[in-house]
């Protein structure tokens, strides 16, 4: 189904229902889904793994969403805001600043795609549980101002973005070592305030963290997130506490694990310019 808008009626008696159910089908709605009976009234109900589209500047707003295995998308091209509903997959998609002007809930996946960026205009929009996949958009704290949000298990399937917000706040992702992450793909963190030396935020600056210890995340994910100071990318650690902070070098594997003099070792990491020395064990290197 396609359709410029959808407006459901309220009964006015909350044993009578009116609402779209959507099996495995799509539903395009180019514009605004009104429910404008309660949530016992109206509904958009998911019964399978259906898809329902929401774009123009269009959002969904009254009654209730049944989520089952279902995918909502805002898929608009310009700003739009994301309702207030628990959700089986939440989907940015194509362009502009989608909002959360109100707290959801997602229980499987949140993607955040194409250039779009998911922003919030308060602390506590996401729920604690639910996992963000970075999928070439951004997530952004906050306009201007940063909120605190504490999120689910933290995924990269395209190269992506965190801009941190401005003052005291804090967003801490879940222990995400065991997600699987798409390989040379990089995540880039802009608003950092702070030293670029391994160090933690100080006072009232900016924090992220990623679990609450320095396992939280692998050696390999490490290798694909940079910290990025407008001029510069520096590659990340991450400390005891799970803060994750910006350092100068980085390496993040080496092989082979045993060699004879005169063989060779390969190094990769972030970081490198400007090296001006390789040691093993203190002794420097033959070339």
């Amino acid at each position: 189904m396609t359709c410029t808008s959808v407006t459901i009626a309220t009964t006015s008696d909350d044993a009578i229902d009116s609402e779209i159910t959507i099996s495995t089908g799509t539903v395009n709605v180019t514009g605004n889904i009104t429910m404008n009976g309660n949530a016992a009234r109206n509904a958009i109900r998911f019964s399978g793994a259906g898809v329902l589209n929401i774009g123009g500047t269009g959002t969904m707003s009254g009654g209730s969403l049944v989520p089952s295995a279902g995918t909502v998308n805002y898929n608009g091209s310009g700003a739009q805001n994301v309702g207030a509903y628990t959700y089986n997959n939440l989907t940015t998609s194509n362009s502009g600043t989608k909002t959360l002007n109100a707290n959801i809930t997602v229980t499987n996946n949140l993607s955040i795609e194409g250039t779009t960026v998911l922003v919030p205009n308060a602390a506590n929009r996401i729920s604690n549980t639910s996992p963000i996949n970075l999928n070439g958009g951004t997530y952004r704290s906050g306009a201007t101002a940063g909120f605190s949000d504490t999120v689910g298990v933290l995924t990269l399937s395209e190269n992506s973005n965190i801009i941190l917000g401005t003052g005291n706040h804090t967003l801490t992702f879940a222990n995400s070592n065991a997600a699987s992450w798409t390989s040379n793909k990089m995540l880039t963190i802009t608003g950092w305030v702070g030293g670029y030396n391994g160090t933690a935020a100080s006072g009232t600056n900016p924090k992220l963290f990623v679990g609450s210890t320095n396992t939280a995340l692998t050696n390999s994910q490490l290798n694909q997130i940079q910290f990025f100071d407008g001029s510069t990318n520096f590659p990340a650690i991450l400390l005891s506490t799970g803060e994750l902070v910006p350092i100068q070098t980085r390496v993040g594997d080496f092989s082979p694990s045993a060699v004879c003099e005169g063989e060779t070792i390969t190094i990769t990491g972030l970081g490198f310019t400007g090296v001006t020395a390789v040691r093993v064990n203190g002794v420097n290197v033959a070339s």
